[in-house]
């Protein structure tokens, strides 16, 4: 965190330095850019790898992201509300200092048909975007019925080729396991936090033939009968009725 605030701080300054025509300016913004960059990369990474697979995400450690997020929030909304409250305030009763008049003397307000209306649906559109991701258009282009999870079982019928079904046959010799699901029938598979590897490659390699969800699973807790605390992965693949 302090190395991300410094490239923050040398990011800022090399951008105003930058815009100012200051000499070396347009290099500190580079390189504050870069080591930001690269701090958020590395971040992340020690994020996703504590939350999947070493579980070190606990109750606790939930609950504290849960109010982080509410509390980034709950900051933001203080924020466009004073803005807004501002505007309207200084639209609603003009103060003598700006003219008695809205808007203030000698500004020429913009179009808002014009850049306003362009920012909007940059803005909305960025909101979409970020709800979406490859396996949505993956799932939208498919014109296999049996890909989609939304298809209902009773439609689901294959036929399933030698690889899946060695794979399904093979985990109920094992450890695997099926259970009915409405019409159809579906295959859980379900590993300790220390056989988490081999999970993870047995999700890719059926969520690659098309019968799971894409999601990597991740670590979840649950208690023994004799309150010990355990961490496991699991994940279910779509259901089928010619699985009966």
């Amino acid at each position: 965190m302090i190395l991300v605030g410094f490239s923050l701080l040398t990011m800022t300054t090399g951008a105003v330095a930058y815009m100012h025509g200051y000499y070396l300016g347009g290099y500190i913004l580079t390189l504050g850019f870069i080591i930001t960059t690269s701090g958020m990369a590395l971040w992340l990474r020690d994020v996703i790898t504590e939350a999947t697979l070493l579980g070190d995400h606990t109750k606790e450690v939930v609950v504290g992201l849960v109010y982080g997020i509410v509390l980034f929030i709950v900051s933001e909304a203080f924020a466009f509300l004073s803005v807004f409250w501002a505007f309207f305030h200084s639209s609603l009763s003009p103060a003598i200092e700006i003219g008695g008049s809205w808007p203030p003397l000698g500004v020429e307000p913009l179009n808002p048909f014009a850049i306003p209306l362009l920012n909007t649906l940059l803005l909305l559109s960025s909101g979409v975007c970020q709800k979406c991701n490859i396996s949505d258009f993956i799932l939208i282009c498919n014109v296999l019925p049996f890909t989609s999870p939304k298809v209902l079982s009773i439609k689901r019928i294959g036929p399933h080729n030698l690889n899946i079904l060695s794979i399904l046959i093979g985990s109920l010799l094992g450890d695997g396991t099926m259970e009915r699901d409405g019409n159809g029938s579906r295959f859980a598979f379900y590993q300790e936090k220390t056989h988490g590897e081999y999970l993870l490659w047995l999700h890719k390699t059926i969520s690659s033939l098309g019968y799971c969800k894409q999601d990597i699973p991740v670590i979840q807790t649950r208690y023994r009968i004799n309150g010990e605390l355990r961490y496991i992965f699991r994940f279910r693949t779509f259901t089928y009725s010619s699985f009966n």
